[in-house]
């Protein structure tokens, strides 16, 4: 078993002696590592650099995919969690584990304000949300688009579409209005048969309309769901319906 942390020297093998040193010290920067060569290791990582709160990452490389603490907890706590997994007591138990890569993410209904001001259920169970937004297509100039998803109950991706407006060149309130127009035009019948708007939790999922990809896809390199073209980004626990723009 080894041990070590964003800076300091790696410790192998580690004795509960060295966690205390480590600790007392806190000489580790932003993340510490306990676990065996090509096995079960977890990770402390802090919320954000610098921060006091920790979140446990627990993965192993032949597992399909790594879980973390939805709990956030403080250094002591990550303390007690790196002895007991050194002595192979209990230690994961306590926790709620969420998978790292989202398999469902929550979107908010925001009918006053936000990005998703069309939001939630059919009377059949059919999840849908429907909104204007920009989009750009290579080095073309920019468009503005009526956009409609809907899913499953379970939130499966069902099927979408997409109405231009039109361009930034025709001016950008024109292109907005018309946009608007065809999102009323989409929307209009659904209305008579809507159960409630409310949020809605859906898995990941990526389409192609009118040549452009929308959809909810996960970017590892920033561990983020982002919504495109609209560059919303949800984050890890997935379900709060918070995210940023």
């Amino acid at each position: 078993m080894y041990f070590h942390g964003e800076i300091g020297a790696r410790i192998q093998p580690v004795a509960v002696e060295d966690l205390d040193r480590v600790f007392a010290e806190e000489s580790f920067g932003d993340f510490l590592h306990l676990g065996v060569a090509d096995g079960n290791c977890i990770e402390a990582i802090r919320r954000a650099p610098g921060a006091s709160e920790f979140r446990i990452q627990w993965w192993n490389p032949h597992w399909e995919e790594m879980h973390a603490t939805r709990e956030l907890m403080t250094l002591q706590q990550v303390y007690e969690v790196f002895v007991g997994y050194l002595l192979e007591r209990d230690w994961y138990s306590r926790f709620d584990w969420v998978p790292w890569e989202p398999e469902m993410v929550r979107i908010p209904c925001e009918p006053d304000c936000g990005r998703f001001p069309f939001t939630g259920e059919m009377q059949d169970g059919t999840l849908f949300m429907a909104f204007v937004t920009g989009e750009r297509l290579r080095d073309e100039e920019r468009r503005w688009v009526a956009v409609r998803h809907l899913f499953t109950s379970d939130g499966s991706h069902l099927r979408s579409e997409s109405r231009i407006g039109g361009y930034d060149s025709i001016g950008l309130r024109v292109a907005g209005d018309r946009a608007q127009w065809e999102l009323s035009q989409m929307t209009a019948p659904m209305v008579p048969h809507i159960r409630q708007f409310r949020d809605i939790v859906i898995r990941p999922f990526g389409v192609e309309l009118n040549g452009n990809i929308h959809g909810l896809l996960y970017d590892d390199g920033c561990e983020a769901a982002i919504f495109h073209p609209r560059d919303v980004r949800f984050y890890f626990p997935w379900d709060t319906g918070a995210y940023d723009t």
